[in-house]
């Protein structure tokens, strides 16, 4: 039996935040429904090295939609005062960053407002990714396991 099969055009459009490659978005889907085995090869590249790359861009995603992160991205403030600011909260936990970044006056109540905003909107649309993975990786699973059928 050929266990060798060759895909083009696949969806990747709801993967695109992530910035992930068609073999890495393989290998999470083909490790999702159970079936990566230690010498799977994608491309003649072991398949759970793709996996790997994929599960470290989606939690390098994750970090990246942190409100710090966002603040800097989109230059409302700059990578030394978030450090300044996540070093102060070290010293006192119980102060939000939002709080800290306001009270040193590195952006506004409107600033926080608008990407706590866009934080919750994103990880929304993460979440929503995320399930719609694992619910598909166990309909799969499930269409795999044999089924016990009396006649």
């Amino acid at each position: 039996m050929d266990n060798e099969v060759k895909v083009s055009n696949i969806n990747i459009e709801a993967f695109n935040l992530y910035k992930v490659t068609c073999e890495e978005l393989i290998a999470n889907a083909i490790e999702n429904a159970g079936l990566i085995k230690a010498g799977t090869c994608i491309n003649d590249q072991r398949a759970l090295d793709f996996h790997k790359s994929f599960c470290d861009k989606r939690e390098n995603f994750k970090e990246a939609t942190k409100l710090g992160n966002l603040l800097v991205k989109y230059k409302i403030i700059t990578q030394n005062q978030l450090h300044e600011a996540l070093k102060h909260q070290k010293k006192y936990p119980e102060l939000k960053l939002g709080t800290i970044l306001l009270n040193f006056k590195f952006c506004t109540l409107s600033d926080i407002e608008k990407f706590l905003y866009l934080q919750v909107q994103i990880r929304d649309d993460l979440k929503e990714i995320n399930d719609l993975s694992e619910r598909m990786a166990s309909i799969r699973k499930r269409l795999l396991q044999p089924v016990g059928i009396n006649t």
